[in-house]
């Protein structure tokens, strides 16, 4: 038999819990957000030590620094050599000195960092800062 005294939550309790959801939720979001950037940077960052690696086995073969992507096919993933990889875009052009690699965010709402790189291997944020060597 059910008592006459047992109730369900009011709605009190209800809004409280929803409240303190709500509240965790504020903190927890954009620490994952910011840890999700972050690792996105880091693996653009590899990538851009991986085109440095098929310039350098290029090199090694031909005696000049390939200018675009396509051109190290041989040397690296297709996905990669596509340009596109991890939500950066990449770009390989030739300068006078050798080359510089430039990857930028699919998306600039993501919040990610674009990045520079040449033939001295030093990655670069916008700020001419680095950030890798």
């Amino acid at each position: 038999m059910r008592s006459t005294n047992s109730r369900g939550f009011t709605l009190m309790e209800i809004m409280i819990v929803v409240a303190i959801i709500f509240v965790i939720l504020s903190v927890a979001v954009p620490n994952v957000m910011d840890a999700r950037r972050h690792a996105n940077e880091v693996t653009v960052i590899r990538m851009i030590g991986t085109i440095h690696t098929a310039q350098a086995q290029y090199q090694s073969q031909t005696g000049n620094f390939a200018v675009s992507l396509p051109e190290l096919a041989r040397h690296m993933s297709p996905k990669l050599a596509a340009g596109n990889h991890s939500g950066y875009n990449f770009v390989l052009e030739g300068t006078p000195e050798g080359y510089l690699i430039t990857a930028t965010p699919e998306k600039a709402a993501r919040g990610g960092r674009a990045f520079t790189s040449d033939q001295t291997l030093i990655v670069r944020d916008p700020d001419g800062n680095d950030v890798a060597r």
